[in-house]
């Protein structure tokens, strides 16, 4: 299991988390708002993250549906449709790749791991 705060991984069943000491108990209110839940520890530590590394993320997850929805259509679109949808997955491609490269090398300039 993993720790509702600060999203580590942690033995099951325990009572709190060993690196940030957050009890793993919900509370009924915390329960009904959603307020621990493994969703709200990854937004969390996604906010930590640096607003390059961030933008970065973005990045590659838009690329990453971008090109599942392009496969998706090639098994159902057939003909000159397809042909006008790959030059803008194409052209979607490159801004993205752009973009990412982009992030990487303003994180190397600024000193931040990747």
């Amino acid at each position: 299991m993993f720790c509702r705060s600060c999203g580590k991984e942690i033995p099951d069943g325990s009572a709190k988390c060993p690196a940030c000491g957050v009890s793993q108990t919900i509370t009924e209110r915390e329960y009904q708002t959603g307020a621990r839940s493994p969703m709200g520890a990854a937004f969390r530590r996604f906010q930590r993250e640096p607003a390059v590394r961030r933008v970065k993320l973005v990045l590659e997850g838009i690329g990453l549906l971008a090109g599942i929805g392009a496969d998706a259509f090639a098994l159902l679109v057939p003909g000159e449709l397809m042909q006008r949808a790959i030059l803008v997955l194409l052209g979607t491609c490159a801004a993205l790749g752009f973009g990412i490269l982009l992030c990487h090398t303003l994180e190397q300039r600024s000193g931040s791991e990747v």
